[in-house]
């Protein structure tokens, strides 16, 4: 009499991804509590990430890694997006939408189809530069420490 073992193909498979998942889970560092870089830049800046420009103001931006740099008419502008948007990467023009003909931090504008979570107003580019590269050097920092 032979014995029928066809149960041990899905058993084998369930234990796969079982092992699979956990060992994703397990490598998978707890960010939740580090700030982020719009958390950094709201709290060096002492911006609420609010701030509004006029699209017809802008006269160039570029992009990198959830951060939007708006060159306008009387200030430069550093947004943050909600996530990575690769199709702005390579970009040379972009749709800006957002009410009333500003494009605004807070979550009611996008460039294309990349939501802008926060948007902070400097005075020049250089000093725009300045503030982002502490903001991410806190971020950094912050993740060492957890480590």
């Amino acid at each position: 009499m032979a014995l029928n073992f066809t149960w041990r193909k899905p058993l084998w498979s369930a234990l796969m991804v079982s092992s699979v998942l956990l060992t994703a889970c397990a490598t998978t560092s707890d960010t939740s509590g580090l700030p982020t870089l719009t958390d950094a830049l709201g709290e060096q800046t002492g911006q609420n990430g609010r701030a509004c420009v006029l699209k017809s103001d802008i006269k160039s931006f570029g992009y990198k890694d959830k951060v939007l740099t708006i060159n306008a008419r009387g200030g430069y502008f550093i947004a943050t997006t909600v996530m990575r948007c690769h199709n702005l990467d390579t970009a040379s023009l972009a749709v800006f939408d957002g009410p009333h003909n500003e494009v605004c931090g807070g979550g009611s504008s996008s460039v294309g189809d990349c939501p802008i979570a926060k948007i902070f107003e400097f005075a020049n580019r250089s000093t725009a530069f300045e503030a982002l590269e502490t903001a991410k050097a806190m971020v950094t920092e912050a993740a060492g420490e957890t480590r």
